[in-house]
């Protein structure tokens, strides 16, 4: 499957320990791969997402890029910005409080 997005937005499913949490990107025209991460194998020594929904963003393109998760549909809670140099990785954490068929989060990233 093709993860460069051209200011298309798409849902993708993830699944996340027995619970699905949906995910909308939007990468505005950026060279953006993304991957889940936070099933109950998912920890290493430098990071413990056992249990934690999250994914890790990688910047193919040669610009430099924000990004951020937001929850919705009210968008209220957000993860910290993260900056993307060229060929970057790194891992956000979902945000948001997820049950059995909602909320959605959405991934975003533009240009610095």
């Amino acid at each position: 499957m093709n993860r460069v997005l051209f200011g298309v937005c798409f849902v993708i499913a993830m699944p996340v320990l027995a619970q699905s949490v949906e995910i909308i990107t939007e990468f505005n025209g950026l060279d953006i791969e993304w991957e889940p991460l936070g099933v109950e194998e998912a920890s290493s020594e430098q990071v413990d997402l056992k249990g934690t929904p999250a994914v890790t963003v990688i910047n193919r393109s040669n610009e430099r890029v924000l990004c951020e998760f937001a929850a919705l549909p009210d968008e209220t809670e957000r993860t910290p910005t993260s900056v993307l140099e060229p060929n970057d990785r790194a891992v956000l954490e979902v945000p948001g409080k997820y049950s059995e068929g909602g909320p959605i989060a959405l991934l975003e990233c533009v240009k610095d």
